[in-house]
């Protein structure tokens, strides 16, 4: 817990520090821009808490880190673009170009808040309403 709270500070400290130029930076893990790779971080650590609240598998054997990111297909330069795009193609749908920026500021909210609160997963307050309309959220519903 020591370390990870330290990497987390750490990392804290280089984005608060950041400017917004910095986050449409290609990343060390192409084809990854600064700001994808951080909010895919993001999206990962906020399923943390989630999952150790859950009882541990019963069956089957545990995998290590090493062994849930050995190179393979789910990992291939081909499925990893198409996650990048899928990311984009939900950010596209929901918001008109630049606004997700100014709707996370406003709101507080992460993006998995935001995509909830947008599909309908996470009720709204007559507030996110009004926000939501402000900003020209557009509404989906996933099923």
């Amino acid at each position: 817990m020591d370390a990870f709270g330290a990497e987390a500070g750490r990392l804290s400290e280089q984005v608060l520090g950041a400017d917004e130029t910095a986050f449409a930076r290609g990343s060390r893990c192409p084809p990854w821009s600064v700001g994808e790779l951080l909010y895919h971080v993001r999206i990962g650590v906020g399923r943390l808490p989630g999952m150790l609240a859950e009882l541990e598998p019963a069956n089957g054997p545990l995998i290590s880190a090493a062994g849930y990111f050995r190179p393979g297909e789910r990992f291939s330069p081909a499925v990893n673009d198409e996650r990048i795009a899928a990311a984009r193609v939900v950010a596209e749908l929901l918001l008109p170009a630049g606004t997700i920026a100014r709707l996370l500021d406003e709101s507080g909210w992460d993006q998995v808040t935001l995509i909830a609160k947008a599909t309908g997963r996470l009720p709204l307050t007559l507030a996110d309403a009004a926000m939501i309309e402000r900003h020209n959220l557009r509404r989906l519903r996933l099923a």
